[in-house]
């Protein structure tokens, strides 16, 4: 993959959450091609925010992709977050 970001440059992508779980239609090689092409440092999962008081509007599964311009290493690691409304009574997602 080539990205318009300078080597070791900060990607922040949006992208349909079908990235994460979806197991047809060509989605785990993109899922690996992804992961083999950029660090990815952490991935946030919108799945249980689609329809809520965090991103109105919004029906569909999303993820928030965060990564280094650059092939990930052996000692490379990935945060992943996955948020729910029911964190607070606000719907407001709050990290202690």
């Amino acid at each position: 993959m080539e990205w318009a970001a300078r080597d070791g440059g900060q990607i922040a992508l949006a992208m349909s959450g079908k990235l994460l779980h979806q197991q047809t239609e060509g989605m785990p090689q993109a899922r690996a091609d992804l992961w083999e092409s950029l660090d990815v440092t952490g991935v946030v999962s919108g799945a249980k925010l689609a329809g809520t008081k965090v991103w109105p509007g919004m029906v569909a599964d999303f993820c928030l992709v965060f990564a280094t311009n650059s092939r990930p290493s052996a000692r490379s690691a990935t945060l992943v977050l996955c948020p729910s409304p029911s964190m607070t009574s606000t719907g407001a997602v709050v990290y202690a």
